[in-house]
């Protein structure tokens, strides 16, 4: 294995995000679910005020949220119960490009791959790892 990583050394970015989904699918095959609670936070606009305005209007409004998560907000809340699928793996899929990017930065830095894959395993591993890589802090598995 270490060969291969010193030969092919951008195939250790993907270690970390492979551990990531299978803690992931581990918890969600013992029983956790997606705690995506839509209108208990006081930043995100309510599913009536969103189901007002037509995604155009939606689009050149800004609020609290980056340009165009409003936009997505209503999208899932026009899905089956109220978009969970799709937070899930949308988080899911932010998480493993944020794994990612950190063993990139790692080797980046030093240019080990060994290296590289032990910080993206410990960033992997550590609890609340999807509250630090997306800005959306209460969602977690």
């Amino acid at each position: 294995m270490a060969r291969i990583l010193a030969e092919r050394p951008r195939l250790a970015l993907g270690v970390a995000p492979l551990v990531y989904g299978f803690l992931w699918a581990a918890g969600l095959v013992v029983g956790l679910r997606l705690d995506f609670v839509r209108d208990k936070t006081v930043q995100f606009v309510g599913k009536e005020e969103l189901a007002s305005v037509t995604y155009s209007e939606l689009w050149r409004s800004l609020h609290v949220q980056p340009p165009g998560f409003n936009t997505v907000l209503k999208f899932s809340d026009s899905l089956p119960d109220g978009g969970s699928l799709f937070w899930l793996l949308a988080l899911f899929a932010g998480t493993c490009l944020a794994l990612w990017m950190v063993g990139d930065i790692a080797l980046q830095l030093t240019g080990d791959p060994r290296f590289s894959v032990v910080v993206g395993l410990l960033a992997a591993m550590v609890p609340g790892t999807l509250y630090f890589s997306l800005w959306v802090f209460y969602t977690q598995v």
